[in-house]
């Protein structure tokens, strides 16, 4: 999440937040430490972040977990709560900033 990386040279190992611009995909950063020759990576790749994404975006979905629910009881009990006005707009509030970075990304699309 914070854009830090890392060296993947393991007597290396050197962490950095400090961004050098690269080009090509994935994009090879050579290693700023004196004397190594190793190549610096994501910690938090951006496919790792768009999985935990995809999965808040599906945890914040009450709606669609209703739907998959067969008719009970306990689903019109879950349904008042997820109706209760201030539930409903901070799941929706959530959601909806998850699915704004979801869109944000790139790596969502096929460009045909």
């Amino acid at each position: 999440y914070s854009g830090e990386v890392r060296c993947e040279d393991s007597s290396c190992g050197l962490r950095s937040r400090y961004q050098l611009h690269a080009k090509g995909f994935p994009p090879r950063i050579q290693c700023t430490a004196p004397g190594c020759g190793g190549v610096m990576r994501p910690v938090y790749s951006q496919e790792q972040l768009r999985n935990q994404l995809q999965y808040l975006q599906y945890l914040f979905d009450g709606e669609r977990a209703l739907s998959k629910m067969p008719a009970s009881p306990v689903k019109s009990q879950i349904k008042q709560i997820l109706e209760s006005t201030q539930l409903q707009r901070a799941a929706d509030q959530l959601r909806d900033q998850v699915a704004h970075y979801l869109d944000e990304n790139r790596s969502n699309f096929v460009d045909l």
